[in-house]
């Protein structure tokens, strides 16, 4: 006789009302971050999230109903101040990591449309990704030389170290010929998507003078109010209406 296996939590998120309740307490607990950069964007990020899962398939697995109560849980968490999950949604708001990181990387590495033919003759002329002569954009190598001198970037150590601001080609190989040129690619690729992940991309205009105007004063801030919760009878109250019941007897 086969044994009955109990059910999976998973089945607890099973109709549109429990979705909605979920989704809704996660919103609300997006509105009580105390940053405003932080709660304008994980309000964008939780609605897209569930739009994206909503329009993959009409019924979520177990992994996204994890990661939805993960996503409440995380919120609670930092909105009663526990660090890690401020720090991670902070991180995840100002583009340090996750999805806003790599937005704000493509942004910056957008290629520059050339206005005339002189331009264009320019940017044809340059050599291939990663072959001899080839070089990063300047802004990569710009602003990884900044991080390498930041010491409050190298003590944070959000991203991984940038160790070098070249790749490191040796001039021969180890049976002392020189070095192929697929291996000087492979070498120049590898340093620079290193240096990509280890990138800290610069914050949009309008969340730095958000940024600038609440460290001088100019934008005000105030603590976000708490939505009040049902008053609840103390239990020296509940005792003292049940003995007044028991000693009038009615």
């Amino acid at each position: 006789m086969a044994i009955p296996q109990t059910q999976h939590w998973v089945h607890n998120l099973s109709t549109p009302q429990q979705w909605r309740h979920l989704f809704r307490a996660t919103l609300r607990e997006c509105t009580y971050l105390p940053d405003p950069i932080a709660r304008n964007y994980m309000k964008n990020h939780i609605i897209s999230r569930y739009r994206t899962v909503s329009s993959r398939s009409p019924k979520a697995g177990p992994q996204v109903v994890h990661a939805a109560r993960n996503a409440l849980s995380v919120l609670r968490r930092a909105n009663e101040g526990y660090s890690r999950p401020l720090e991670k949604v902070l991180l995840l708001s100002y583009g340090r990591t996750g999805r806003r990181r790599h937005e704000l990387l493509a942004k910056m590495l957008t290629p520059e449309i050339p206005n005339d033919s002189k331009a264009l003759k320019e940017l044809l002329s340059r050599p291939a990704d990663f072959s001899d002569g080839w070089e990063p954009p300047a802004i990569v190598k710009n602003l990884a030389a900044s991080q390498m001198q930041n010491t409050v970037v190298t003590a944070a150590r959000i991203r991984p170290l940038i160790k070098q601001l070249e790749p490191p080609i040796p001039k021969q190989d180890s049976w002392g010929k020189e070095l192929a040129q697929c291996r000087k690619k492979n070498i120049r690729r590898q340093w620079y998507n290193n240096t990509l992940c280890s990138l800290l991309p610069p914050l949009p205009e309008k969340d730095l003078q958000t940024l600038e105007g609440l460290m001088s004063g100019t934008v005000p801030w105030e603590p976000i109010k708490r939505r009040s919760s049902k008053p609840q009878v103390s239990p020296t109250e509940s005792s003292g209406e049940l003995f007044r019941l028991l000693a009038r007897g009615a």
